[in-house]
């Protein structure tokens, strides 16, 4: 009887458990990307343009953060509260 050498099995599982974790890892949304296109289509030096990009970043890693905070104790445990949001600068009280 031909059995399946360990060796493939082993490599196979390897190879899977490595997929999974790697299709996690380019789950988690990165906010750099849409960072850079803000700071293309919004350009300016002067300080409105800046204020709108600096809103839309903060607006970004806010959502990132609120989203974050249902998945990850270390989040939630660094973010418990909304007062800690507007503490760290992602959230406004108004």
């Amino acid at each position: 009887m031909d059995l399946i050498p360990l060796s493939f099995m082993l490599g196979f599982y390897v190879s899977f458990i490595a997929a999974r974790w790697w299709s996690q890892y380019t789950a988690i949304p990165w906010p750099d990307k849409l960072m850079n296109i803000v700071a293309m289509y919004i350009p300016g030096l002067d300080e409105s343009s800046r204020v709108v990009r600096r809103t839309l970043m903060r607006y970004l890693n806010l959502s990132l953060v609120l989203v974050l905070r249902s998945i990850s104790m270390a989040v939630k445990r660094r973010f418990p509260t909304k007062e800690h949001l507007i503490e760290a600068g992602f959230m406004t009280k108004t």
